[in-house]
């Protein structure tokens, strides 16, 4: 498989979500990631496609979380 980062940044929320009540639901959680991004990486992630979540600690902020999120592509 092959996957495109899309977002990366530094969070004190639960970045893992896993269920959507619609694709409206979805496409309102990938604008809330586009808002958090700290680089645009001219990747824009659809409601179609698989995301992938990746998240560790971070010690720039107390409990911070960085995370990356990315569309899979193949």
């Amino acid at each position: 498989s092959e996957w495109e980062i899309f977002a990366a940044y530094i969070t004190n929320d639960d970045p893992v979500r896993t269920s959507f009540s619609s694709d409206y639901d979805f496409e309102q959680y990938l604008k809330i990631i586009d808002s958090k991004k700290l680089y645009d990486t001219r990747a824009t992630p659809k409601v179609i496609d698989q995301i992938l979540t990746l998240s560790t600690c971070t010690n720039t902020e107390n409990d911070g979380r960085l995370v990356l999120h990315a569309r899979k592509i193949k």
